[in-house]
């Protein structure tokens, strides 16, 4: 869904994005002429491969996001807002901007769940190993 600038409205709208098996849900409102806030929260999980053996297993993924969209470039880092979105054109693709928040969340390290327990008791035995000395 792409929205131009000058249509969002203060009084805020309502964003859903499906894709599979996971949903986004939030708001979008104007804060000023040139900055729109948009918070919403992900839920669901996705298809990743994981970190450790490259084997595919479903990623729960909940995670809540408040951005800030600003029409141009910006040297402001308000730090209220984590994030800052620069739109160039006077048009937000919150589709574009959706899409790139799962794969930020995906670009960090997730395990399996059996590379998760291997992990685990790899750490315990060298923490074993260690005590011992």
């Amino acid at each position: 869904m792409k929205v131009e600038f000058k249509k969002v409205s203060k009084s805020g709208s309502d964003i859903s994005f499906s894709q599979e098996n996971l949903k986004f849900d939030g708001t979008f409102e104007k804060i000023d002429q040139k900055t729109v806030k948009c918070k919403g929260k992900f839920k669901g999980f996705i298809t990743h491969s994981c970190d450790r053996c490259a084997e595919e297993f479903e990623l729960p993924f909940e995670e809540e996001i408040e951005l800030r969209i600003v029409d141009g470039i910006t040297s402001d880092r308000d730090e209220e807002f984590y994030n800052t979105i620069e739109c160039i054109d006077s048009v937000i693709d919150f589709d574009e901007i959706i899409k790139s928040e799962i794969e930020l969340y995906k670009s960090d390290y997730h395990y399996c769940e059996k590379c998760k327990k291997q992990q685990k008791t790899e750490g315990e035995s060298q923490w074993q190993y260690l005590s011992e000395e």
